[in-house]
C-alpha cells in the first residue's frame, strides 16, 4: 500500500470503510492531448484507493478504455465555454446546462461521490454540479489561457479564468509556465503543475528499415516528424516552410503525421513549395510506436504549447527533438541536451536546427540518449499519477478540516 493510500484511509471516519469515489468529467472520448493524459492517469491510478467514476461528454476509442480500467462511466453530452465549434448543435446543447447540472448533483449523491475532478478548461458543468453538491472540485487545466488560442468564448477570458479560480479548491497546470500566465486570475497558492507522463514505452525492438518501408519514407533519409493536430497553435505550417529553405540535395524527408482543419492547406502548400516528393502525410495514428521508430528527429513547431506530450513520447523513444521555445516544452526540453529550442514563428531558426541535425548524426544519438534518461526521471506515470493522488487527498482532507471548523 502507498504512502497515498494510508493517508487516504486515515483521513476521516467514512474514508476508513471504503475507497475514496471521484468523477472525472471529460470533455472528449477521441485520443488529444488532455484525453490521453486523463487515460494514462486512470490506467496507473491505485485503485485500492481511489473508485473512479467518469462522465465523458461524448464517445470515443477512450471510453471502452475507461471501463476496461474498471471505472463506472457515462456518456452525457456536455456543454463546453471554451474552443467550441459554433453551430446549431452547440447552442442547442447549451439549453440543457441547467438540467443536466441537476441531474449531475443527483449522480453525485447517489454515487456518495467524494470529489469531482475537471480535466480541461473548456468544461464547466462538473465544477458547477460540485459547488451545489458542496463537494471539493479539482480542475485540471491541459490548455494555456491567453485570449489568442482560447477562442470562442461564451465569456471573457477573465471571466472564465476567475470562475475557473472561483470554482476550484486546486488547479492543476501541465507546465510552471501556464501556470505563471493564469496566475492574473488564478491564485498561485491554489494551483500547482503536474507534467504529463510518458504514455508510450518501448517494449521491443521495431525494425526501422521495414517501418519506413510500411510508412512510404526514404530509407537512407534523415527523417523528422510532426506528431499533432494540423491545427493553426500547432503551426505544422512552419515546418514546411523551414524544409523549402533548405537544399534539395540534403537527405531529408519530413512526416506529417496527424489531421485537422489545415489539411488541406498543407497540402496545397507543400505542393506550392515544391516539396510533395520531400514530405509524406501519415493518417491520424492512434499508436504512434512505428511512426517514432521510423523517425530520426521529432519537431514541434507550435505557436504555443501548455506541454507538449509527443516530446515525451519521442524521448521514451530516444529520439531528440526540435521544439519552439513555448510554454511547456521550454520545461521538458534541455536546449543543446536533449534537444534544440527555437523561438516561435522563426523559419529561419527552425530551417538551421534541422539542418544542424541532418549533418550530425553523433549529435543526434547524443541528445536521444539524454532525452530518454531525462523522460524516465520526470515523466514516469507512476510517479505523476502519485502526484495527483497526492493532491486529491490534500484537497479532501482540507475540505473535511473546513467542515469541522466552528463557523
Amino acid at each position: 500500500m502507498t504512502a497515498t493510500c494510508e493517508v487516504v484511509r486515515m483521513t476521516g471516519d467514512m474514508m476508513a470503510s471504503r475507497r475514496t469515489r471521484v468523477l472525472f468529467v471529460a470533455h472528449s472520448g477521441f485520443q488529444g492531448g488532455a484525453e490521453l493524459c486523463l487515460d494514462t492517469t486512470l490506467a496507473h491510478l491505485d485503485q485500492a484507493c481511489f473508485e473512479p467514476f467518469v462522465v465523458f461528454a461524448g464517445d470515443g476509442p477512450l471510453v471502452a478504455r475507461a471501463r476496461d480500467y474498471g471505472c463506472h462511466v457515462e456518456i452525457w453530452p456536455l456543454s463546453w465555454w471554451l474552443c467550441f465549434e459554433p453551430g446549431w448543435w452547440h447552442y442547442k446543447n447549451l439549453l440543457g446546462t441547467v438540467p443536466r447540472v441537476a441531474r449531475l448533483v443527483r449522480f453525485l449523491r447517489y454515487h456518495q461521490i467524494d470529489l469531482v475532478y475537471t480535466n480541461t478548461a473548456v468544461l464547466f458543468e462538473g465544477a458547477l454540479a460540485a459547488r451545489r453538491a458542496r463537494l471539493p472540485h479539482v480542475w485540471h487545466v491541459h490548455e494555456v489561457l491567453t485570449a489568442e488560442h482560447m477562442r470562442p468564448r461564451m465569456l471573457p477570458l477573465s471571466v472564465i479564468a476567475g470562475l475557473i479560480d472561483g470554482l476550484s479548491n486546486r488547479v492543476i497546470f501541465e507546465s510552471e509556465s501556464s501556470r505563471r500566465i493564469a496566475s492574473r486570475w488564478i491564485a498561485l497558492e491554489k494551483s500547482t503543475a503536474i507534467h504529463n507522463s510518458v504514455r508510450l514505452v518501448p517494449t521491443g525492438a521495431i525494425d526501422r528499415t521495414a517501418a519506413r518501408r510500411r510508412i512510404g519514407v526514404p530509407a537512407g533519409a534523415t527523417v523528422f516528424a510532426f506528431l499533432g493536430r494540423f491545427s493553426d497553435r500547432k503551426n505544422p505550417l512552419l515546418l514546411a516552410e523551414a524544409l523549402a529553405q533548405l537544399p534539395r540535395d540534403t537527405p531529408l524527408h519530413v512526416m506529417f503525421v496527424g489531421e485537422g482543419p489545415l489539411e488541406t492547406q498543407l497540402r496545397d502548400r507543400l505542393a506550392a513549395l515544391g516539396l510533395n516528393n520531400r514530405t509524406t502525410i501519415v493518417p491520424f495514428q492512434s499508436d504512434v510506436s512505428e511512426v517514432l521508430a521510423a523517425s530520426d528527429v521529432v519537431v514541434l513547431p507550435s505557436n504555443e504549447e501548455s506541454f507538449g506530450l509527443v516530446l515525451v513520447e519521442a524521448a521514451a523513444f530516444a529520439r531528440p527533438v526540435i521544439a519552439t521555445r513555448t510554454q511547456g516544452p521550454s520545461e521538458i526540453v534541455v536546449d543543446g541536451v536533449t534537444g534544440l529550442l527555437v523561438p516561435p514563428r522563426d523559419v529561419a531558426a527552425l530551417a538551421s536546427a534541422m539542418r544542424t541535425l541532418v549533418d550530425d548524426a553523433e549529435l543526434r544519438d547524443r541528445l536521444g540518449q539524454a532525452g530518454a534518461a531525462r523522460a524516465a526521471e520526470w515523466f514516469s506515470a507512476p510517479r505523476n499519477t502519485q502526484l495527483i493522488e497526492q493532491t486529491l487527498v490534500d484537497v479532501l482532507d482540507n475540505a473535511r478540516s473546513a467542515k469541522g471548523r466552528p463557523q
